[in-house]
């Protein structure tokens, strides 16, 4: 049952071929009309707000929108900003 459970979840990089897919008109969404009494079955491409989204959720995968920033600051720089650099 693991193993099963295991293979039915996507890995993030089959998320994101099925995301590219999505913006790539690869992966549409399945479509089924009744037409003057005729059953019509197509794969419809996606909206481009869908597109968007799936644009949006791989950039969030990706770290796309996340800033690094490494600052190290001392004790003793801190006191120094707080007292005045002579004081200290």
């Amino acid at each position: 049952q693991d193993e099963l459970a295991k293979a039915s979840i996507m890995t993030a990089q089959e998320r994101l071929e099925y995301l590219t897919g999505i913006v790539r008109d690869i992966n549409g969404e399945k479509v089924i009309e009744v037409v003057d009494g005729e059953v019509k079955e197509y794969i419809a491409p996606a909206s481009i707000k869908n597109k968007l989204s799936a644009i949006d959720l791989m950039n969030k995968m990706q770290g796309e929108y996340t800033t690094n920033t490494n600052v190290k600051v001392t004790y003793e720089d801190r006191l120094k900003d707080v007292v005045g650099e002579d004081e200290y």
